[in-house]
């Protein structure tokens, strides 16, 4: 209750809700599980997971990660060479190894590129990264849910199949975003 009653990352919340809401209306596998009382939390650590009583289910988005994830897929699209995404890459693992398994105190960078940078092109494009990679996190959280016997390795392959398949369906299977879809899950 205290976590979903944070208004800090209450906006962030509501946009992953209309994403879950989405994928509830338009990925037919998920018919099974329409009913339960879905909640998605936001909250500042690196670990995405989801409890479940199949009454209610909590997802838990940890907005760090999801920043981690941003800023590789902004690196990727901005980087003027190989040698230079190379370096932005090891800076990001390192700032986040400093603050996540070392435990350093440290305010973690959010952009390594001005907005002005980026071309009309490059912008749009991390957009639809943006969207697919949420698309697909919360496609294997729901993923769990489906086959609640799996265990370990096993279950979050199994998750993973479930997530590709929710980006394709709730995509409506368009071949034109397929290749946007391999890029951004490898970059996932």
């Amino acid at each position: 209750e205290k976590l979903q009653n944070d208004f800090h990352y209450r906006p962030i919340e509501q946009a992953y809700e209309s994403i879950l809401k989405g994928i509830l209306e338009r990925v037919s596998r998920f018919e099974i599980i329409k009913n339960i009382n879905f909640h998605i939390i936001v909250t500042n650590g690196i670990y995405l997971r989801n409890d479940s009583d199949f009454k209610d289910t909590y997802i838990i988005l940890e907005w760090s990660l999801i920043c981690f994830i941003d800023l590789l897929n902004k690196s990727v699209l901005c980087a003027k060479d190989f040698e230079e995404y190379y370096l932005d890459c090891q800076a990001i693992l390192n700032a986040y190894i400093e603050k996540y398994i070392h435990g350093v105190d440290i305010n973690l960078f959010t952009q390594l590129y001005e907005i002005d940078n980026y071309t009309p092109m490059q912008y749009q494009i991390i957009q639809i990264f943006q969207q697919i990679q949420s698309i697909f996190l919360i496609g294997h959280e729901l993923g769990h849910l489906l086959y609640p016997n799996y265990i370990g390795l096993e279950a979050e392959k199994k998750a993973d199949l479930e997530a590709l398949e929710t980006v394709r369906e709730y995509m409506q299977q368009e071949k034109r975003v397929t290749v946007w879809i391999i890029i951004a899950i490898m970059l996932l």
